[in-house]
């Protein structure tokens, strides 16, 4: 694991040991990026279907800022294999890590995105897929988590070519649920 990835997982672990320590008996936490967005239905579905286990992103949105691709990524290419922002798992107080070092608790291991539907199911936690695209993925805007661990992300730019949504009024209706006004589609 890169010196980011581990930074990123100690911080989770201690904004989750932080809420060990509220009244909280159980609650989502969703693992979201700064640079992604997610739908403007997502809350609302997840709080009113409460499956009290957990949810992945199947279906989302990535798009490529130098190209402005915009790519639909489902079913043999699902979402949840390249963006980590893909999850909102319910964790109870006992789950919850004890301090930022803890690493025996589910939130560690359902680090990795690639696999974590499976994961999850080793750990009794049975991910329910959303069933929209949940999440828009930015790549190519400036400094990120490729750019940081050193890889290229010319693999990833070009899922959005291989998966283009060509369609404008399409494109015009992603951006409405994304709530995206300050670039082009």
């Amino acid at each position: 694991m890169s010196r980011y990835s581990g930074d990123k997982q100690r911080k989770r672990r201690l904004t989750l040991a932080a809420l060990k320590k509220t009244e909280l008996s159980g609650f989502y936490f969703f693992m979201l990026d700064a640079d992604d967005l997610v739908h403007k239905d997502v809350c609302d579905f997840i709080l009113t279907d409460d499956n009290r286990a957990g949810y992945v992103v199947d279906k989302g949105y990535v798009y490529d800022v130098p190209s402005k691709t915009l790519g639909a990524l489902k079913g043999t290419t699902p979402f949840y294999e390249h963006c980590g922002s893909c999850a909102a798992v319910w964790l109870t107080k006992d789950e919850l890590p004890e301090s930022s070092s803890d690493k025996e608790t589910l939130i560690h291991r359902i680090r990795d995105h690639v696999t974590l539907p499976e994961t999850m199911r080793e750990n009794g936690k049975c991910a329910q897929k959303i069933p929209f695209f949940a999440v828009f993925y930015y790549l190519n805007h400036g400094v990120n988590n490729l750019v940081l661990k050193g890889e290229k992300a010319q693999r990833k730019s070009s899922l959005a070519g291989r998966h283009k949504v060509l369609e404008q009024v399409k494109k015009d209706n992603i951006a409405k649920a994304f709530s995206i006004s300050n670039f082009d589609l």
